[in-house]
C-alpha cells in the first residue's frame, strides 16, 4: 500500500514509500497537497479549494488558477489524485501521515515533559513556511498560537521538574517566535542564567532590551534584575571541540538560503523604518549588481513590517510596462494588496478631496473601480510639465493620507526600469508626508537619475563561506567556498545558479569526513553564468523553451489567458510552465508567470539568434489584444520586431497621438523611434497625411524636452511638406508654431514675422477663430518687444473676432490678455470695467480654469488702481480658484502674483509660507519667470528684515534667474536690489558693478518703469563722490513721476534720495523731497482700510517707517495714535500704534485761527481716529492744531459741557505723537 508523508512544521518536505517526492513547483501547489492530506480521505469540494487556495480572487479569475495548480500536483502524484463530480480528493486507499498529526499527540493535555520536547523537537519553523492566504494562512495563525502555549508549558514543566536544559531549549524557541514578548525573554534568560552561561546570558540581555525599546518603547524592570544576577556569573572557559567523527550528508535547500553579510545594511535600514514609524518622511535608494541581495535585503524589513498591523506595505516591480506609463508603480502596488489592504485604501479613498480623487482616478483605473459609485470632476487639459506636477501633487496627498492610518513603507523594485516621472520624483527627493518610507531598488547605471543612498556589494570569501555552510548544511571546505566565490564574483544569485548546476550535473560530492567537495570539471575553467543558464536551458524540453524565448520577447509577467493566447495548446503549455519551474527559472505570482530573476530575462533576450525574433515577435503581436495604450504600444514594438511594417506605423502613429494626449513622453518617445525605423522599410508609399502627423507629433516631442535645434529642423521639414502638398491650412499651422518657437527662444522679432505671416493666411482663408488666436500671440510678442499700443490694437480686434463666433472659451482668453494690454497702456480703469460683467457671468464657473486667471488680472488692476485691500482678497481669491479647479499652472502664476504682493505691502509672513510650495510647482513647471519673481521677492524680504547674509545669495540667484529670461526689465530691478545688498554690506566695488550694469540696461528701455538713480546716488556716496550722488538723486526724483509708480517703490525711492540729498545740499534742499515721501506714503496708507494693513506697510520698508516720523508741514499727515486697548505706563511698540491721516481743513469748517473753526477740527479729528482704530491724545491733537496743551483741554471741557464728549487719551510716559 502506498503510503505519503508530509513534514508541514517548517521548510517544505514530502516522501513516498520513503522516497523523496520531486520539488512542487509552487507554493499553491504545496498548499493544495496539503489541504487534501487534511481532509483525507474525504474529498473537497471544488468551490471550498478555490476559496481555500484564493480567497481574494474572483471565481472566474480562480478557476484557471486552480486548473493549473492541480496539473502540476497530479504530474507529481500519478493516479494519485481524484476528481468526483465536483470534488478533489486523494486516492481512499492512500495511507496518509503528517508531523502535523504526531505533533498533536505529542501535545495533548495530558502529556508529560519527555512527550512535549518531542513536540517542541518536531517544528522545524510555521506552518506550510507561513504561506500567506486563506486556509494555509489561517492554520498557520492557530498552529502558532499552539506551539507557543506548548512552549510556555514546557518551560513551566520544566522548572517544576528542575531540568533547566528543558527549560532553555523551550525559552529560546519562544524568544525566537515571540519576539515581541517580554515574557520569553524573561524565561530564556533565567534559563540562561541557571546553566551559569554568562556570556550568552549578557549578549541576549542585550539583544533583549534593543527589541523590546525598538518595538515597545520600554522593557520590564525585571530584566535589569536579570541583568545585576547575570554580572555575578563566572566567566565560563571556553569547552573544548568535539571529536569529529563520519557523518552523513545533511539535507541541501538551495532555496531556503538566509540573509548572510547584510547585518548592517539591515539595522540601517531598520533604523530609517523605526525613524518613519515615529514620524519622519524618508526616501531610500539601494543600489547593486544583479543578484547581489536587493530583494532578499528588503524583503527582510518587509517581513518586520508586517508584523505590525497599522502598517501598509505597498510593493512594486518595474518592467516594460511600468516604464511607459506615468506612476504605474503606484498602479501595480495598488493591484496587489490584500484585503485588510484594499479596506485601508478603501477608506482613504472615500476621505480625498474631489479633486484628488479626480486625479487618482483618472491616472489608475485600477483606484476608480474601487469606488464606482463616486463623481469624477471634469479637470483641464494640462500641458505636460503642469500634467505631471498635478499627479504628482496628488500622489502625495494620497500617502498623507494613507499614512494617517499607520506606518507606509512603499517598496518600488528596479527603478531603473521606471518611468520618467518615477525617476523625477526620485531625482527631485519628492517630499514625503510623516510616517512614510519610500525604498526603491535599482542596478547601478552610467548617468543615475539620482545618488544611491546604500550601495550593496558582492559578499567577500569569507561570507561567501557562511552562504555555502547555509545553502549545503555543512561548512562545504575551503575548496567548495572558494570555487564558488571564483565563478560567482560574489553575487549570492550566481553562487545558488552554480550550486544547482553542480547538483544537477553530479560535480559536488560528499566527501564523509570533509564534507563537501567539487570534482574535476566544475573548477576550471570559471563558467560564464550567462553560459551556464543557457545550458540549463538547453537541457529542457521543446516547449519549456519555447515558453521562455516568448517570455524573454515580451519583457514583463504574463498573465494566463495571455499565455494561452501564445500556446493554445493546453497540455504542452503546462508542460513547459512545469519544466521551468521546476528548474527555478519562473516564479508564479497568482495567474502571471514571470523569470525569477530580471537577469534571467535579459539573458535569454540577448542570446536569441536574429532568425529567431521576427517570428516570436509575431505570436506576440497576434496574442496582444485590446485598446489598452500599454497592450497597443507592446502591439507596436512587436509588429516592428515581426517586419509587419504596415501594422507598425499604424500602431506607432496611433500610439504617439495617445502618448501626446496623454502627456506621456516615454512613450511618445518610444512610438516616434519605431515609426521612423519602419518609414524606410515601408513597401507601399507613405502618404502626405501619415508624414505630417509624424512631423508634427515629432516636433511637439521635441518642444517638450526643450530641444529647440531639433524643434526648429522639424519645423522646417513641417513647412516644406505644407509647401509641397498645396494644403495652406498646414502652412498656417506652421507658421504659428514657429512664432511660438521663436518667442519661446527669445527672438522677439522673428516671432512677430511668423506671426504676421500666419495672420496673412488666416485672413486669407477666412478663419476668424484661428485669426483671433494668431492675434492674441501677437500682442504678447509685441509686449515682450515695448510696442504697447501696437500689441494692445491685436488684443483689441482679437477680442472682437471673438464676440462675433460668440466663443465664451475664447472670449475670455481675449478679455484676460486685453485687460493686461489696457494695464500697460496705462488704461487700468477702462480695463477693471471690462473685467467686471464678465466676472459677474455664471458662465464663468464652466471655464475654471480661466476663470483663476481672470480673478488674478482682476487683482493686479485692482492693486494698480490702488484699491490694493481689495486687490489682495481678488489674488487670494485666484489662488483658491486655481486650486479647486486642478489646474497647477494657473495656480502657480496666481500664486507668484499674491506672494509678490504680499511681500510688496509687508505681509511678509504670508508671503513666506507661499513660498516652498511656489517654488516647487516653478521648478517642477520650468516656469522660469515665476522662478524668477520668487527669487526676487525672497531678495526683498531678507533685505528689509535686515537679513543682509541671508539676502546676499538668494538676490546674486535673482539676477541669474532674470537673466535667463532675456528681458530687461526684471534684470535691471534685481541688479538694483543685489546693488543695494552690497552697500549695505559695505562691498562698494560690487555695488558700483551691479548699479552700472542697471543703468544700462534702464538707458535701453524706451518706456522704463525701473528706477535705478535712487541706489546710484547712495552708492556714490558712499564711495565720497558728492557731485554724482546729488545728480543720482535729483534724477531719481524726476524719474519717480515720470515712471508713474503708485506703491511702495516711490517712498522708499523719495525718502532715500532726500537723505542722500541732505547730505550733499543740506536739510533745506532735501526737505521738499522728504515732504514728498511723507505725502506719497500717506496717499497709499489712505487707500488701506485696516490697521493691520497699514502697520505692515510702514513695517515694510524702513524708508516706510522713517517717513512716517516725518514732521512735514502739509495740508494731510500721517500721525500715530495708540490702539484703544494699548497699555500705559510705558513707550508703545510699533504694533500698539494706528496709522492716522489727518487733514488740516475739513469741509464746512471755519478757519483754523478761530476758535469755533478749532473747535469743529477737534471733534473731526477725534471722531476720525477713532474710525481709523486709533484713540486721539491731547499730545497730538495740540501739536497737529498748532496750540497748547493747556488751551486745548479748556477747549475738551467745553465741548464736553456743551454735549460734545471728545475721545482722548493722554499719551504713556516717553510716548510721541
Amino acid at each position: 500500500m502506498t503510503h505519503l508523508h508530509l513534514w508541514l512544521l517548517g521548510p517544505w518536505r514530502a516522501e513516498i514509500d520513503g522516497r523523496p517526492l520531486d520539488p512542487l513547483p509552487t507554493q499553491p501547489t504545496r498548499v493544495l497537497l496539503a489541504r487534501l492530506v487534511w481532509d483525507h480521505p474525504t474529498p473537497v469540494d471544488r468551490v471550498r479549494l478555490l476559496w481555500d487556495l484564493y480567497p481574494d480572487v474572483a471565481v472566474q479569475l480562480a478557476r484557471p488558477r486552480l486548473r493549473t495548480t492541480l496539473y502540476y500536483l497530479r504530474n507529481a502524484l500519478p493516479g494519485l489524485v481524484l476528481r468526483e463530480g465536483e470534488t478533489l480528493g486523494l486516492l481512499p486507499e492512500l495511507t496518509v501521515t503528517h508531523d502535523l498529526g504526531r505533533f498533536a499527540a505529542f501535545s495533548a493535555p495530558d502529556a508529560g515533559l519527555a512527550d512535549l520536547r518531542q513536540a517542541v523537537e518536531m517544528v522545524r519553523g510555521p506552518f506550510l513556511g507561513a504561506a500567506a492566504e486563506g486556509w494555509a494562512a489561517v492554520e498557520a495563525r492557530a498552529f502558532q498560537e499552539r506551539y507557543v502555549d506548548l512552549l510556555h508549558r514546557v518551560v513551566t514543566l520544566a522548572r517544576a521538574e528542575g531540568d533547566p536544559e528543558a527549560v532553555l531549549l523551550a525559552a529560546r524557541r519562544w524568544a525566537e517566535a515571540e519576539p515581541w514578548d517580554p515574557d520569553a525573554h524573561v524565561a530564556l534568560l533565567q534559563g540562561l542564567l541557571a546553566v551559569g552561561d554568562r556570556g550568552a546570558a549578557e549578549c541576549h540581555l542585550a539583544q533583549a532590551r534593543s527589541i523590546l525599546l525598538a518595538e515597545l518603547g520600554t522593557y520590564p524592570a525585571q530584566l535589569d534584575s536579570l541583568g545585576r544576577a547575570i554580572a555575578r556569573l563566572p566567566q565560563r572557559p571556553p569547552a573544548a571541540p568535539p571529536p569529529q567523527a563520519a557523518l552523513p550528508p545533511p539535507p541541501i535547500d538551495l532555496d531556503a538560503a538566509p540573509l548572510i553579510g547584510r547585518e548592517r545594511d539591515l539595522a540601517r535600514l531598520r533604523a530609517v523604518w523605526k525613524g518613519c514609524r515615529q514620524g519622519a518622511g524618508e526616501l531610500l535608494i539601494l543600489e547593486g549588481p544583479p543578484g547581489v541581495g536587493k530583494s532578499r535585503l528588503v524583503a527582510e524589513l518587509a517581513a518586520q513590517a508586517r508584523l505590525r498591523s497599522d502598517t501598509l506595505l505597498l510593493w512594486s516591480e518595474a518592467n516594460a510596462i511600468t516604464r511607459l506609463a506615468t506612476f504605474a508603480m503606484l498602479a501595480d502596488a495598488l493591484s496587489r494588496l490584500a484585503p485588510a489592504e484594499e479596506a485601508r485604501l478603501a477608506a482613504v479613498c472615500v476621505r480625498l478631496d474631489d479633486l484628488t480623487w479626480a486625479i487618482l482616478a483618472g491616472m489608475i483605473p485600477g483606484l476608480a473601480a474601487r469606488l464606482p459609485q463616486r463623481a469624477r470632476l471634469d479637470l483641464p487639459s494640462l500641458a505636460l510639465p503642469g500634467e505631471i506636477a498635478r499627479r504628482t501633487l496628488a500622489l502625495q496627498s494620497l500617502l498623507a493620507q494613507l499614512a494617517q492610518d499607520g506606518a507606509v513603507l512603499w517598496v518600488l523594485e528596479d527603478v531603473h526600469q521606471a518611468d520618467a516621472e518615477t525617476l523625477s520624483l526620485l531625482a527631485d527627493r519628492l517630499p514625503l508626508p510623516p510616517r512614510t518610507l519610500l525604498l526603491a531598488t535599482r542596478r547601478p547605471t552610467p548617468e543615475p537619475v539620482a545618488p544611491a543612498h546604500m550601495i550593496l556589494a558582492p559578499l567577500d570569501e569569507s561570507r561567501m563561506g557562511e552562504l555555502v555552510q547555509a545553502l549545503l548544511g555543512d561548512p562545504g571546505g575551503a575548496q567548495v567556498t572558494r570555487t564558488v566565490w571564483q565563478q560567482s564574483g560574489g553575487v549570492p544569485l550566481f553562487a545558488r545558479q552554480l550550486l544547482q548546476h553542480w547538483q544537477r550535473t553530479d560535480q559536488l560530492r560528499w566527501q564523509g569526513q570533509t564534507g563537501w567537495t567539487v570534482v574535476e570539471g566544475g573548477q576550471t575553467p570559471p563558467l560564464p553564468m550567462a553560459d551556464l543558464l543557457l545550458g540549463q536551458m538547453a537541457a529542457l524540453p521543446a516547449e519549456a523553451r519555447d515558453l521562455a524565448d516568448l517570455l524573454a520577447l515580451l519583457g514583463r509577467p504574463a498573465p494566463e489567458a495571455l499565455l494561452a493566447r501564445l500556446l493554445p495548446a493546453t497540455e504542452a503549455r503546462w508542460s513547459g510552465q512545469l519544466a521551468l519551474l521546476r528548474a527555478g527559472l519562473l516564479r508564479q505570482t497568482d495567474d502571471t508567470l514571470w523569470f525569477a530573476h530580471d537577469w534571467l530575462a535579459d539573458t535569454l533576450g540577448r542570446a536569441l539568434a536574429p532568425s529567431q525574433r521576427p517570428a516570436l515577435h509575431r505570436r506576440l503581436m497576434d496574442a496582444l489584444s485590446g485598446d489598452d495604450s500599454a497592450i497597443q504600444a507592446e502591439r507596436m514594438d512587436h509588429a516592428a520586431g515581426a517586419l509587419a511594417w504596415a501594422d507598425a506605423l499604424s500602431d506607432g502613429l496611433a500610439v504617439a497621438q495617445h502618448a501626446f494626449t496623454a502627456h506621456n513622453l516615454p512613450l511618445l518617445e518610444q512610438a516616434l523611434a519605431v515609426i521612423q525605423a519602419v518609414l524606410p522599410q515601408r513597401a507601399d508609399p507613405v502618404t502626405q497625411a501619415e508624414r505630417w502627423q509624424y512631423l508634427s507629433l515629432r516636433e511637439q516631442f521635441h518642444a517638450l524636452r526643450g530641444e529647440a535645434d531639433a524643434r526648429l529642423a522639424d519645423l522646417t521639414a513641417l513647412a516644406d511638406l505644407a509647401h509641397n502638398s498645396g494644403r495652406e491650412a498646414w502652412t498656417l499651422e506652421v507658421c504659428m508654431r514657429r512664432g511660438r518657437a521663436e518667442r519661446e527662444q527669445g527672438a522677439v522679432a522673428e516671432a512677430a514675422r511668423w506671426l504676421h505671416q500666419a495672420l496673412a493666411l488666416a485672413r486669407s482663408l477666412a478663419l476668424p477663430q484661428r485669426e483671433a488666436e494668431i492675434r492674441l500671440q501677437l500682442a504678447s510678442v509685441l509686449d515682450d518687444a515695448g510696442r504697447v499700443a501696437s500689441a494692445l490694437a491685436h488684443a483689441q480686434q482679437a477680442h472682437a473676432l471673438a464676440g462675433a463666433l460668440d466663443d465664451w472659451a475664447l472670449t475670455l482668453r481675449c478679455v484676460a490678455v486685453l485687460a493686461y494690454m489696457q494695464m500697460r497702456a496705462g488704461e487700468t480703469g477702462t480695463a477693471i470695467r471690462l473685467l467686471a460683467p464678465i466676472l459677474a457671468d455664471p458662465r464663468l464657473a464652466q471655464q475654471p480654469s480661466l476663470a483663476a486667471r481672470i480673478m488674478r488680472q482682476n487683482g493686479i488692476l485692482l492693486m494698480a488702481d490702488r484699491a490694493w485691500d481689495e486687490g489682495l482678497v481678488w489674488l487670494r481669491r485666484s489662488v483658491a480658484q486655481a486650486r479647486s479647479a486642478g489646474d497647477v499652472q494657473a495656480r502657480l502664476i496666481c500664486q507668484t502674483s499674491l506672494l509678490y504682493e504680499l511681500a510688496r505691502f509687508g505681509h511678509f509672513g504670508e508671503s513666506l509660507g507661499l513660498v516652498p510650495s511656489t517654488q516647487d510647482l516653478a521648478r517642477r513647471l520650468h516656469a522660469r519667470t515665476q522662478q524668477a519673481i520668487v527669487a526676487q521677492t525672497l531678495a526683498n524680504i531678507h533685505y528689509y528684515r535686515g537679513e543682509l547674509e541671508a539676502a546676499l545669495p538668494v538676490a546674486q540667484d535673482a539676477v541669474i534667474q532674470a537673466q535667463a529670461l532675456a528681458l530687461p526689465e526684471p534684470v535691471a530691478a534685481s541688479l538694483t536690489r543685489l546693488a543695494v545688498t552690497y552697500l549695505k554690506l559695505n562691498r562698494l566695488d560690487q555695488a558700483r558693478s551691479a548699479v552700472d550694469q542697471a543703468l544700462a540696461l534702464v538707458a535701453e528701455m524706451p518706456h522704463p518703469t525701473v528706477i535705478v538713480a535712487h541706489v546710484a546716488a547712495e552708492v556714490a556716496l558712499a564711495q565720497g563722490d558728492r557731485s554724482l550722488a546729488r545728480q543720482s538723486a535729483r534724477q531719481a526724483v524726476a524719474a519717480v513721476d515720470r515712471a508713474g509708480l503708485t506703491a511702495a517703490e516711490a517712498v522708499e525711492i523719495l525718502w532715500m534720495a532726500g537723505q542722500v540729498l541732505a547730505q550733499t545740499d543740506g536739510s533745506a534742499a532735501a526737505r521738499p523731497v522728504c515732504n514728498q515721501a511723507h505725502a506719497r506714503l500717506v496717499e497709499d496708507l489712505a487707500a488701506l482700510s485696516s490697521v493691520a494693513g497699514r502697520q505692515a506697510y510702514l513695517a515694510a520698508r524702513p524708508a516706510h517707517a522713517a517717513a512716517a516720523r516725518w514732521v512735514a508741514s502739509l495740508p494731510r499727515r500721517l500721525i500715530l495714535l495708540p490702539l484703544a486697548h494699548a497699555p500705559t505706563g510705558r513707550p508703545l511698540h510699533p504694533d500698539e500704534q494706528a496709522p492716522v491721516i489727518w487733514a488740516v481743513d475739513g469741509p464746512n469748517e471755519s478757519p483754523l485761527s478761530s476758535v469755533a473753526g478749532r473747535r469743529q477740527r477737534l471733534l473731526r479729528l477725534s471722531t476720525s481716529a477713532v474710525d481709523q482704530g486709533g484713540l486721539a491724545t491731547v499730545e497730538a491733537l495740540a501739536d497737529f492744531l498748532s496750540v497748547s496743551t493747556r488751551t486745548l483741554l479748556r477747549d475738551l471741557h467745553t465741548l464736553t459741557a456743551a454735549g460734545h464728549p471728545v475721545p482722548t487719551r493722554r499719551w504713556a510716559k516717553g510716548g510721541s505723537g
